[in-house]
């Protein structure tokens, strides 16, 4: 067989299988990631609840520090486990990408590597260390964990930022891209400058900039996604303002239902938000992996099973994800039913679990 003709049977088995790569790392990666923002804010819910608890003597805050740790700890053992499928799935789906790049990649995931063996193990350090350490000694065991989770995510961002160098970006509000055209969409004039450029007259490099060979697929998934995380976060942001406006001048959170309507319904809208523009980022970066520099074509695998290993991850991480939802609800069911705390599995004697626990809340 002739090297042309082995170059084309390669790019052609390259073709086959990057779909169900595709799917394959969006399955894995908008799982994780949820675990991965919830590693980043949660710990330091958990440690200011546990700072408040301490320095004003307040129990209701220390107990709910520590149920919040139990939560946290489980998010963090399951993002354990999603962390290590994503990394074996970067040289297995995508080999092309690390053979070429994988000195680019190597060390920010390197570092972001070591950031989470110290958030795992702080972790449990700050989970054993419940009645065990004093008060104060044990709160500053649970900094690195945050310290962690924040610098661990911004290794990551620099590699995706490397990879989508040059994406454009939307001009319209609402709508749908079909041929050429955007239907039901609302056009703000000067916006798109304004964003770029704080000017009207900032040259934004748009849609016809691209070769149609070069642009991405679903453009209306693109836009329609764009427009819910923008608005998504906005009204976040209001609810917060009007949280801090009611609290600046009457120093209590707003009475009004609506806020707590918007209260209850914020964690799934910040979900979905960050479930969008994740695919902004990486729908809108196709057919490139590295944007001008290698496609996802030629970045693929071309082994086969990727449909089999596809269909087992699904399959997986629908078991994963109802556990932990289950594991969850388990721990708030207990919480409700009130009662005192259960003792610390292999912890002290009573008296010396109570003395601990009276120097914590000193």
């Amino acid at each position: 067989m002739r090297f042309a003709d082995v170059v084309v049977a390669v790019g052609a088995r390259a073709g086959a299988e990057v779909v169900p790569a595709r799917g394959q790392m969006a399955t894995t990666l908008g799982f994780h990631i949820i675990l991965a923002c919830l590693g980043i804010a949660f710990p330091t819910i958990v440690l200011l609840a546990e700072f408040v608890g301490l320095r004003h003597s307040n129990a209701v805050a220390l107990t709910l520090a520590r149920r919040w740790s139990q939560a946290m700890g489980v998010l963090v053992a399951v993002g354990a486990v999603t962390g290590t499928v994503l990394s074996f799935e970067m040289g297995l789906l995508w080999p092309g990408l690390m053979r070429q790049y994988g000195a680019v990649l190597g060390l920010p995931f390197g570092v972001e590597g070591l950031f989470f063996f110290l958030e795992a193990i702080f972790t449990a350090i700050y989970l054993y260390g419940w009645r065990r350490l004093p008060g104060w000694a044990h709160f500053w065991t649970g900094v690195p964990i945050a310290v962690s989770g924040i610098f661990g995510a911004m290794s990551v961002i620099a590699v995706n930022s490397w990879m989508n160098t040059g994406r454009q970006v939307p001009e319209w509000l609402g709508g749908v891209y079909i041929n050429g055209h955007i239907y039901g969409g609302l056009r703000i004039p000067y916006m798109d400058s304004l964003l770029v450029g704080f000017g009207s007259g900032t040259k934004v490099t748009g849609w016809d900039s691209v070769p149609a060979a070069d642009r991405p697929p679903v453009v209306w998934l693109i836009h329609l996604c764009f427009d819910a995380m923008v608005g998504l976060g906005f009204l976040l942001l209001l609810a917060g303002l009007w949280a801090l406006y009611e609290w600046w001048r009457h120093r209590r959170l707003p009475r009004q239902r609506l806020f707590w309507v918007l209260g209850a319904v914020s964690g799934l809208a910040a979900i979905t938000a960050m479930e969008c523009g994740w695919v902004v980022t990486e729908v809108g970066r196709q057919p490139w992996v590295v944007y001008k520099l290698l496609t996802t074509t030629a970045a693929a695998t071309t082994n086969g099973g990727v449909i089999a290993s596809l269909t087992f991850v699904i399959v997986l991480y629908a078991v994963l994800g109802a556990a932990t939802i289950g594991i969850l609800r388990i721990l708030a069911r207990r919480w409700r039913r009130g009662g005192p705390e259960p003792e610390v599995p292999y912890g002290p004697p009573p008296a010396l679990q109570e003395q601990s626990l009276g120097g914590a809340e000193s």
